[in-house]
């Protein structure tokens, strides 16, 4: 029988995986202690884990905790607190621990705004706030939770697909962002 695991791209070593390219640098984001999907009222879970409120795509992410909105009323709780999810289930909102099912790339660099727009129609040149607008976009045909940080975006990808999104950054980046390929997958 023929071995299917051939078929499969490598999954990268995450602590060394970087992608560098002119005006361009991919890499894994730190792992936070918690991400918790949360389902219920936005602002009451803003108001159970202590946030501001919840972002979409256009919003700048925080130093520190923050939700990305998902849906009318689910939210991706991304806490430096592995403990934050007690106030969550005391306030009776509905959370799902998902701390290793996510991924978080961040796409530094002038050419960010270029790689992500070359997987989906999204216009990430308007920064115009939209209070209600979901941070879930298709990028590369895979769905992708996006949040701006001061660099460029920062990527929630569920594990599943994070060797297909690396992948396509990787491959995208260098046919259309800069000609230098400096690229470790191990």
């Amino acid at each position: 029988m023929r071995d299917r695991g051939l078929f499969w791209s490598p999954v990268p070593d995450w602590a060394s995986a970087r992608i560098e390219r002119a005006g361009l640098v991919v890499r894994p984001a730190s792992a936070p202690a918690a991400l918790h999907l949360a389902s219920g009222d936005l602002a009451a879970i803003a108001t159970a884990f202590r946030l501001e409120g919840t972002l979409g795509p256009r919003d700048p992410i925080p130093d520190g905790d923050y939700a990305l909105r998902l849906a009318p009323d689910r939210c991706l709780v991304v806490s430096g607190a592995a403990t934050a999810g007690a106030a969550g289930a005391a306030a009776g909102l509905h959370l799902s621990e998902v701390t290793d099912g996510y991924l978080l790339i961040d796409v530094t660099g002038k050419a960010a705004r270029d790689l992500l727009a070359q997987g989906t129609s999204y216009d990430f040149s308007d920064a115009t706030v939209r209070p209600a607008e979901s941070a879930n976009l298709l990028i590369g045909r895979l769905r992708v939770a996006v949040a701006r940080t001061g660099e460029g975006f920062r990527l929630h990808v569920e594990r599943p697909t994070a060797t297909a999104l690396w992948t396509w950054l990787d491959e995208v980046s260098a046919l259309g962002v800069g000609a230098e390929r400096h690229s470790s997958r191990a």
